[in-house]
């Protein structure tokens, strides 16, 4: 794969290690001698096109678009960067542009040796990495043709920000009701003084959620549900920002907000020197969280060390920047004394913002009027091709003197103080003995009770004092109607914000917990801490989950943080709204994004702490811990969880339900509407093909068919016809039960043409590929699916996570290894005729059909021609909406055991 950042492209593969040598004779050969056919560029222009398509109504884009558009505009940063239609073929066909011989042009000047960097990671020996890189990549040329404008590009002679650019307030609209304020600071380049970086100090201090924090200042108020604060390194400066995720109280108080961020940065320059016990807080964090961190995936590694090769010197290249060995109090002070109102660019977001009127004017929206910003010297100015404006004006007078005029004290605003989650000591642990190369043994049950589950694993071959634990709450409550639906999300919500503060030391050093709701469970609740901190965190944990005590302003955080996310997701391209509509339909006790929003403005503080009450009254429990931990300490721990949470039996009938509507054999149902998503210019078909409940044989068989499938569906659907940006073919389930999904968002053609296109693939496959295909080629694939399967994990957390999703839904942490073991089984004749079986002779289908706004007048409900196809005598079609198996007589799958 492949992708762009605003100084460099990156291309990169993963391969099983018996493929490299040709992979990397194909990858040398991509900068070697590139072919660069006309066909493809022309192809490659529509993906581009499809991709600005999804990007450009996304409110992340549109505040990276407002961000360019403030921005010195004599620096390419400040250019458009997705590409569409219009600047790839539109403009360049005005001014009798060849865009392929631009992009030869572009290549030769760019590509070349002095301007590359490469990474291998492998299971090789480095002199065997070395034989094989050095004889292919030796033959890119190492000169440029264009050498001084490929050495001295642009953005190296002007600076990203001017006098002129800063000291504004820039103000938007947000398409998806989401609200926040951002401010950013233009900085020098620390890459000089990397190993003592400033910033991270600074960033540091001003994400902390703990007593007398910005983030608690701002919290207590009500007006934030989230922040957080992070630097960006570039090769002429850096910056430093502060996001503000703000509630509707929040953005009603947005100039009170951006004053108590100027008031904290006012007691963070208030000194020369930080205090001794802070700098070697932070020094200890960046050392855990570089040691600690596990091994990356070797994707994800080539990557890192491919971009640190390009920005550090040698010394640096496995460190980078997120590792502080010194502390330079002159430095760190004075890269603080540049956070100042003058030197900011702060952009506001909000659905309330209405900006009108042409580029260069003043906004003629109404709103209400704000000592922030000044009026005179407010201009419009246009986003190009994301089309929409802003608004940017300069920030008061007034303002700066009531920054001025609030004392940090004043605001119960103090530096953070010892962290209480940092380890005595950073020693790795011995891996000698138990716990040593076990990667892949299987946690063991120690405890199999009615009400308690507890699996257990001794893993100390990472070498990390750590333990990692996983929990379930099972309830009575939580899905039983829409409205205990929202309940539990607003109580999920409550139980992480009251977290972020309790654990504001363990959040410094990426330990902490996490809490997610799971249909028809309850709560999976997650930590991690260090073994000398466990049973201290732990504690912390249980009491947050046991209190049933919501303050009013405790309930407007969390639900407006519920609706926050909810508007995210609404957001979303048709190919997701698809998703959500195909298990709405199908699963019992499931609903959408839009119609979980339409219960929050019911939904009161008495309605949450009764459902935390009745939520608590029985809960069943399912445990894992992993990690430096015995037996005994893992039982010591379960025993503390029985003696805080009510455990008591929960009968088949008061369990929460998730049954899933059995589809009949030779019908296909088909649902055709407008998407939701109405800003998006593209439409989604989503066609799903059920099979069975879960078992490891039926894992099996949609696994390997969609493995076998997907990359094809993807090649000729995707790259070859250039239908959609978001296209593929894969195994997934609803609940307990298998299905595969194939689908393709985008606006080529309509919704029914995608999918009489995508069944003609099928039938094209299933005749030209799969039948025709070579013992050889099944068995490669087979064997591959099986080598990602049973892949070694690469650190704590990653086995962490791939035993206990195992656990969760099937409560068998071996699950995995019975799929594998039934993948290598399976003959090519077991997959053709499971094909023609799932996708022809007992189909049962299910197509979600999604319109633009601009196609909505071409619905239609006639029946499509594949079912002529001779291989689908028989089935009929029924067109269905949204709640039609609600209403319909359904027989249901059973639901899996808890």
């Amino acid at each position: 794969n492949a992708f762009t950042t605003p100084d460099r492209t990156q291309f990169y593969f993963g391969i099983p290690k018996a493929g490299l040598q040709r992979a990397l004779d194909i990858f040398a050969h991509m900068f070697i001698d590139p072919t660069l056919a006309a066909e493809a560029v022309a192809r490659e222009s529509s993906a581009v096109n499809s991709e600005y398509l999804i990007d450009k109504p996304q409110d992340g884009w549109r505040q990276f678009g407002a961000f360019r558009a403030s921005a010195n505009p004599k620096h390419p940063f400040s250019r458009f960067d997705i590409g569409n239609t219009e600047t790839l073929k539109t403009i360049p066909a005005e001014k009798n542009i060849d865009m392929h011989e631009a992009l030869k042009n572009f290549l030769e000047t760019h590509y070349f040796g002095k301007n590359m960097s490469i990474s291998m990671v492998s299971p090789h020996t480095l002199d065997e990495m070395e034989e094989m890189i050095k004889p292919l990549f030796s033959r890119i040329r190492s000169q440029s043709k264009n050498e001084v404008e490929a050495l001295s590009p642009a953005y190296l002679k002007e600076p990203l920000f001017t006098k002129e650019q800063l000291g504004r307030l820039v103000q938007f609209e947000s398409l998806s009701g989401t609200r926040s304020l951002s401010v950013n600071f233009a900085m020098p380049s620390i890459y000089s003084v990397i190993e003592k970086n400033p910033l991270m100090y600074l960033t540091n201090i001003l994400e902390y959620s703990g007593e007398g924090s910005l983030y608690q200042a701002l919290s207590k108020k009500g007006y934030i549900s989230g922040l957080s604060a992070g630097e960006e390194l570039m090769r002429t400066g850096s910056l430093v920002s502060i996001d503000l995720e703000l509630t509707k109280k929040g953005y009603d108080n947005y100039n009170e907000c951006l004053r108590d961020v100027f008031v904290y940065i006012k007691l963070l320059q208030s000194s020369e020197e930080l205090p001794p016990q802070l700098v070697s807080d932070i020094k200890d964090i960046s050392s855990v969280n570089f040691s600690y961190s596990g091994i990356p995936d070797a994707s994800e590694e080539v990557q890192i060390l491919a971009e640190h090769l390009l920005r550090y010197s040698k010394n640096r290249v496995f460190l980078g920047a997120g590792r502080v060995e010194d502390y330079d109090p002159k430095l760190t002070h004075q890269f603080s004394q540049k956070m100042t109102l003058d030197n900011s660019l702060v952009l506001l977001n909000a659905p309330e913002i209405k900006v009108e009127g042409s580029e260069g004017t003043q906004n003629q929206r109404l709103r209400k009027s704000s000592f922030l910003e000044q009026t005179e010297g407010e201009v419009v100015k246009e986003v190009p091709y994301l089309d929409f404006n802003i608004s940017s004006s300069p920030i008061s007078q007034n303002f700066y003197d009531d920054v001025a005029a609030t004392s940090p004290h004043s605001l119960s605003m103090s530096l953070p103080a010892k962290n209480q989650a940092i380890p005595q000591s950073f020693e790795m642990i011995s891996t000698e003995g138990d716990g040593k190369d076990d990667r892949n043994a299987i946690p063991q049950v120690l405890i199999d009770s009615d009400t308690l589950k507890l699996h257990h694993k001794l893993q100390r071959s990472y070498g990390l004092p750590m333990v990692r634990m996983e929990m379930i709450l099972k309830s009575t409550v939580g899905n039983k109607s829409i409205n205990e639906s929202y309940l539990l999300k607003v109580y999920q919500q409550h139980i992480i914000n009251k977290l972020v503060t309790s654990l504001a030391d363990e959040v410094m050093l990426n330990v902490a917990s996490g809490v997610e709701t799971v249909d028809a469970k309850g709560l999976h609740v997650s930590f991690g801490f260090f073994s000398d901190k466990f049973e201290g965190g732990l504690q912390k944990v249980l009491s947050t989950i046991d209190t049933s005590d919501v303050s009013q302003a405790e309930f407007e955080l969390a639900r407006d943080k519920v609706e926050n996310s909810l508007r995210q997701l609404s957001s979303q391209e048709p190919a997701t709204w698809a998703s959500w509509y195909a298990t709405r339909m199908l699963a019992e006790n499931r609903w959408t994004p839009s119609e979980m929003m339409e219960v929050a403005p019911t939904t009161t503080r008495k309605d949450l702490t009764s459902f935390i009450q009745a939520f608590k009254q029985k809960n069943e429990v399912k445990l894992m811990m992993i990690g430096n931990t015995t037996s005994q300490q893992a039982e010591s721990v379960a025993n503390l969880v029985k003696d805080r949470l009510n455990l008591a039996v929960i009968s088949p009938e008061e369990s929460m339900k998730s049954r899933v509507a059995v589809l009949p054999e030779k019908k296909v149902f088909i649902m055709r509407q407008e998407s939701p998503y109405k800003v998006s210019q593209n439409g989604a078909t989503l066609n799903l093909y059920q099979y069975d409940v879960t078992t490891p044989v039926a894992k099996a068989k949609t696994q390997l068919l969609s493995k076998l499938m997907g990359m094809e569906f993807f090649q000729t659907l995707r790259t070859g016809e250039q239908l959609g940006y978001v296209t593929f073919l894969s195994a997934d389930r609803t609940s307990n039960v298998e299905h595969i999904s194939a689908v393709v968002n985008g606006d080529k053609l309509t919704p029914d043409q995608m999918d009489v296109r995508m069944e003609n693939f099928l039938t094209t496959y299933m005749k030209d590929h799969l039948a025709s295909m070579t013992e050889q080629e099944f068995n490669d694939t087979k064997l591959n699916v099986i080598s990602s399967i049973k892949a070694e994990p690469t650190s704590l957390g990653d086995e962490s996570n791939s035993f206990w999703s195992m656990i969760q839904q099937h409560d068998d942490a071996s699950y995995k290894n019975q799929i594998a073991d039934e993948i290598l089984k399976l003959q090519l004749t077991d997959i053709q005729q499971f094909a023609n079986s799932v996708y022809r002779q007992n189909m049962k289908k299910l197509s979600v059909q999604l319109y633009s706004s601009a196609t909505s007048d071409q619905i239609n409900q006639e029946v499509p021609e594949y079912l002529d196809d001779a291989t689908l005598q028989g089935y009929e079609v029924q067109f269905v909406d949204m709640h039609y198996f609600e209403n319909a007589t359904r027989r249901y799958i059973a639901d899996t055991a808890f």
